[in-house]
């Protein structure tokens, strides 16, 4: 019988120990801390032993001392998990050590499972929940699917586009969460300009030119490239070719280039009287150029004045014979030319 108490006292000393906080004389599992007490509960937990622990041994009549005896210092067995460990989610106990599984992200939702590392710039990867997702690093924002500096960033200045945060258009650059333009631009429309040399905004936001300097428009000559009327010196851009184009007679004009006259006169085409140097007779007032010159009109010619007209009467910008006075004797390549409307002109100066 004496033997039969001591295998009985033996036998009770033997527990089985499943992975918890304390190891014995090896030492603590990973990450279980200051929960060596109390497996992985925490203090006041549950012990995560899988049964009792005995902290006190019973000593046999036979000398052996059992180390496992009767004596628990713990609390009942939970089969390896418990509540209250570390972040104050439940703590399991995993083969590499006790862990949260609800925000470990290398224990995401069961044991060794970690989280996929992002591939986006200043995100890393985190478990809240048992699930893992994204987050931004370094005072990033997560806008789409990335995390950007919504301080610095053009397409998302002061916060994510479509939802408070603003797109940089042109040169703009996102400065602490504003957009603006260069030094020495102001911003127009939807880009940044040099009011002192932008000729499509010079001196303010919009007023076309043909040249600015110093924020002074200046226009463009005929033949000059141009998309808008207002960049020629005629006021005439010709859109199909992108070039300036001349001016009519009446028409604006810094120089004689710009009309199709080839005469300018205060900011006017003008025509060239009789006598003058032409080229076509659109340059001559009488519309007549012959030899390099512009001749007298005949009746019916177009005119300025009086002398444009072979008959030396002009009538609502056309040459017109005359039924009063005359002067006889005016001449054309040799030949007497009456201004009377009757051919006959008196050597009184009156028609008849």
């Amino acid at each position: 019988m004496k033997r039969v108490f001591q295998l009985l006292a033996l036998t009770a000393s033997i527990v089985i120990v499943l992975p918890a906080c304390s190891s014995g004389g090896r030492g603590t599992l990973p990450g279980c801390g200051q929960m060596q007490t109390a497996g992985c509960a925490g203090a006041g937990g549950s012990n995560a032993s899988g049964g009792s622990s005995a902290s006190g041994g019973s000593s046999a009549s036979g000398g052996s001392s059992a180390s496992g005896g009767s004596s628990a210092s713990g609390g009942s067995s939970s089969g390896g998990s418990s509540s209250g460990g570390s972040g104050g989610g439940p703590c399991t106990v995993c083969p590499k050590g006790c862990f949260n599984l609800t925000n470990d992200a290398n224990n995401c939702g069961s044991c060794g499972y970690k989280c996929p590392a992002p591939s986006g710039a200043n995100m890393k990867a985190v478990c809240s929940s048992d699930k893992c997702s994204t987050e931004c690093t370094g005072g990033t924002v997560l806008c789409g699917s990335a995390c950007t500096d919504t301080k610095t960033d053009r397409h998302n200045c002061g916060g994510c586009a479509g939802a408070g945060g603003a797109v940089c258009h042109g040169t703009q650059n996102c400065v602490n969460g504003v957009c603006k333009c260069p030094a020495g631009q102001t911003f127009c429309g939807s880009s940044c300009a040099n009011l002192s040399s932008d000729p499509y905004n010079c001196y303010s936001c919009g007023k076309v030119c043909g040249t600015c300097t110093n924020g002074v428009c200046g226009c463009l000559g005929a033949g000059g490239s141009c998309s808008d009327d207002a960049q020629c010196c005629s006021g005439s851009c010709n859109l199909g070719t992108g070039k300036c184009a001349t001016a009519p007679i009446g028409g604006q004009c810094k120089n004689p280039a710009d009309c199709q006259s080839n005469d300018c006169a205060n900011g006017k085409c003008v025509c060239k009287a009789v006598k003058s140097n032409c080229t076509s007779d659109a340059n001559c007032c009488s519309g007549w150029c012959g030899f390099g010159h512009c001749h007298c009109g005949y009746d019916g010619s177009r005119c300025q004045s009086a002398s444009d007209c072979c008959n030396n009467n002009c009538v609502n910008g056309f040459c017109a014979c005359r039924n009063t006075s005359c002067t006889a004797g005016t001449t054309k390549s040799g030949s007497i030319v009456d201004t009377c409307c009757s051919g006959a002109c008196y050597g009184d100066g009156t028609c008849h």
